[in-house]
């Protein structure tokens, strides 16, 4: 830290405690599980203070420190060279500020993509005026329901295979959303880097009863199945008008929080 700032760039030692828990996940057919999370005892150094990872200063910041070689560990075999990491700090990468919460950290990353693909867009989750939603679908990039992507041959390795893919999930949610807003829902498409979601209600606080009410109607159960006389764990569905084409929603449908990129850039501009 001593010698960082000596060259100028702010530097602090951060520590962290052990921590031991159970975290409550699910399985890729839905069924509640748990986990073991374990976070080890440790301190690391930070240095610099920036806006975001796509900051100019930060960006060069970043590559003097990977080459930085701090001289207080000559000589006392803190270090050995490898091909794969020719110097001490050769491993350093950009992060968040550990100080700030999760809702913080959320709250203060924008990314321009993100930014790009949600604007201006038909019931856009960013138009969403509360702080939570629930999603109750995923639209991933391999596509969820059989679609025509033009009359051109592509291969997975092409990455205009990968964005026809995405435009044809994007495409899903949408049509998802304006038929959930058919049947009066508060539905919203969201589009991220490798998928599409589509949430469903407005909620304030994520201890709002409606959120459990949601939860019920969209989230998988468990149906007896005449031709095998089991009982399967079934996704819900829906149909377009004609039954033209069904969606399947998500086994468990998750609480997101609503993007607050437009409401931070009015807050700034006032």
């Amino acid at each position: 830290v001593y010698e960082l700032r000596r060259k100028g760039i702010p530097a602090y030692t951060f520590a962290q405690n052990e921590v031991v828990q159970r975290v409550p996940t699910i399985d890729r057919q839905g069924r509640p599980q748990e986990r073991l999370a374990k976070q080890e005892d440790g301190i690391c150094v930070i240095a610099g203070n920036y806006t975001d990872v796509e900051n100019g200063v930060a960006q060069k910041t970043l590559e003097y420190i990977k080459k930085f070689k701090p001289t207080s560990w000559e000589d006392q075999g803190v270090f050995k060279p490898t091909p794969g990491r020719p110097g001490p700090l050769s491993g350093a990468f950009l992060t968040v500020n550990p100080m700030m919460s999760p809702e913080e950290a959320r709250q203060a990353k924008v990314d321009p993509l993100l930014l790009k693909l949600n604007s201006g867009i038909e019931y856009s989750l960013l138009e969403n005026p509360a702080k939570y939603s629930l999603i109750v679908a995923s639209f991933y990039g391999n596509g969820s329901t059989k679609a025509q992507v033009g009359t051109r041959v592509l291969r997975k390795s092409d990455q205009a295979w990968r964005n026809s893919r995405l435009d044809v999930a994007g495409e899903e949610a949408s049509q998802l959303v304006r038929v959930l807003r058919a049947r009066n829902f508060n539905a919203f498409v969201y589009h991220e880097r490798y998928r599409s979601i589509v949430t469903v209600g407005m909620f304030e606080s994520p201890n709002d009863p409606k959120i459990a009410k949601g939860y019920e109607i969209f989230r998988a159960k468990v149906r007896h199945d005449p031709l095998t006389g089991r009982d399967v764990l079934t996704g819900e569905n829906i149909a377009a008008p004609g039954n033209a084409k069904t969606w399947v929603f998500d086994p468990n449908p998750t609480l997101i929080d609503v993007p607050q990129f437009h409401r931070n850039k009015r807050i700034a501009a006032n």
